[in-house]
């Protein structure tokens, strides 16, 4: 079957295709669609997005890149070995790195964490999660490993995968041996049914890094069942894929400076492209690679940008036709101050989340017709790192904006599982202040036992503290 491969530069545009793509197949009321994508932000929006288009959102199942291939290798009967995972990894590396024989052998990494529980767990952590992304990125280094012996390894991540692999009698199966697997079940026509069955139609929407492991695994499930990508493009109807940097021209001409093609690298395209869609060019340089992806590229939901009258706009312009600092749209100083663009500096993480809560009381005030909490998406680079500070500016300010936090962990913020984990984790001999407090931040207990001002608690708790003292 085809690849369909949907390019575009505006997002809303890429998920009303989807969306239509899912009204076309026209599944049963039962039948699951699956769309994969790799963050929780972007299946909430999605979902909005979705029943807008289609009256409802139901029976979408969001999975990530990982567990959309476990999933098809369990469904093509992969019973015999589970599929490895990071937590799996964590648990034997923290361990292994306890292990007399490693620490005789490295004691250069023995010595971080000597007697500290706390580092080895953090390093165990750090260790699993390079471990799942060599499999991906990186799988010729995870093939290479599995061909030599123990006692010829002075490498110590190598040993540590060859002694976990050894103590689990390879009770679990890799990634890359799991796509082979995949690949030889595809071979069987009774699993070709199972595949086609179970998963008729795959969607991958806003992946923004594919890896060479994902391309060949999705090419061989092409052969028998539609793929559809819908891809991120911010310049899509421009090849700026072999731009350089001025740097890596620099580079290049200084070491191929005798080379007949030394003179080929002249131009650098749009700066901010160039840098700033690293990861984008990487994944469609790989797509390229292909002759499949080449005929089946389609533009036509690129949203070609009108005459720029704001500083946002020329930016925009400037990174959708891929101009050269000499071809820019001219910026002037009006453009600085028109609100397009706004660039704050703040000296703390909560200060931080102040400072966009007043920007957006000031935006609301000044165009109340126009934003709503269902227009605003906030973005940030780690989201556990901010969410207890987005909970105590939003929930205890003036103005009440309802806003919902995605991508945040589990264990962390205001939810039911964390109240649990801080249940379970006092000391019954030991009550500690800061341990009481904590509990009765939680909206959950406090809802439990009628507890409607923790602020008197928490005075007559402080109180005790400067009375009696702490040891």
């Amino acid at each position: 079957m085809p690849i369909q491969l949907y390019v575009s530069n505006a997002l809303p545009r890429l998920a009303t295709q989807l969306a239509s793509d899912l009204r076309q197949h026209n599944p049963g009321v039962f039948e699951q669609q699956y769309i994969v994508t790799q963050t929780e932000g972007m299946n909430n929006w999605l979902k909005i997005k979705i029943a807008e288009e289609l009256g409802i959102t139901a029976n979408c199942i969001f999975k990530k890149p990982n567990d959309i291939v476990s999933q098809i290798y369990y469904w093509l009967g992969g019973y015999d070995k589970p599929v490895l995972n990071s937590d799996f990894i964590k648990w034997n590396i923290f361990h292994l790195l306890n292990d007399p024989e490693f620490i005789k052998k490295f004691p250069a990494i023995s010595t971080y964490y000597s007697n500290h529980d706390v580092k080895r767990i953090a390093l165990s952590t750090k260790v699993a999660d390079l471990f799942d992304q060599y499999q991906i990125y990186r799988p010729e280094i995870i093939a290479a490993w599995k061909k030599k012996e123990l006692q010829e390894v002075s490498d110590w991540q190598e040993y540590l995968w060859l002694r976990m692999n050894l103590k689990t009698g390879n009770a679990m199966l890799d990634k890359t041996d799991t796509m082979q697997l995949i690949i030889q079940f595809l071979k069987n026509e009774d699993k070709r049914h199972i595949l086609k069955t179970k998963l008729p139609h795959l969607h991958f929407f806003g992946i923004a890094v594919i890896t060479p492991f994902y391309l060949r695994l999705f090419y061989e499930l092409s052969k028998y069942i539609s793929i559809s990508f819908y891809l991120l493009n911010p310049a899509p109807t421009s090849y700026w894929l072999e731009d350089k940097s001025e740097k890596e021209i620099a580079r290049i001409i200084q070491k191929s400076r005798n080379h007949p093609l030394a003179g080929k690298y002249s131009t650098t395209g749009n700066e901010l492209l160039n840098s700033w869609g690293n990861i984008i060019k990487d994944s469609f340089s790989l797509l390229f690679e292909d002759e499949t992806y080449i005929n089946n590229y389609n533009d036509e939901l690129a949203q070609e940008p009108g005459t720029p009258n704001t500083l946002l706009q020329k930016i925009q312009h400037d990174i959708y036709f891929n101009a050269p600092a000499e071809s820019r749209n001219k910026i002037e100083e009006e453009d600085l101050n028109d609100g397009s663009v706004t660039i704050n500096a703040c000296y703390t993480l909560v200060r931080e989340v102040e400072v966009l809560y007043n920007y957006l009381v000031h935006l609301v005030d000044r165009e109340k017709d126009k934003f709503s909490p269902r227009n605003i998406v906030v973005m940030v680079s780690n989201i556990d790192n901010y969410a207890p500070y987005i909970s105590a500016v939003f929930d205890n300010a003036p103005y009440y904006f309802p806003y919902t936090i995605a991508d945040e962990c589990i264990g962390t913020g205001n939810s039911m599982f964390s109240a649990i984990e801080m249940i379970l984790s006092l000391q019954l001999d030991s009550f500690k202040a800061e341990e009481v407090l904590e509990l009765l931040e939680s909206k959950y207990i406090r809802h439990r036992f009628g507890i409607e001002n923790s602020d008197l608690i928490r005075k007559n708790i402080e109180a005790a503290n400067i009375r009696f003292g702490q040891k």
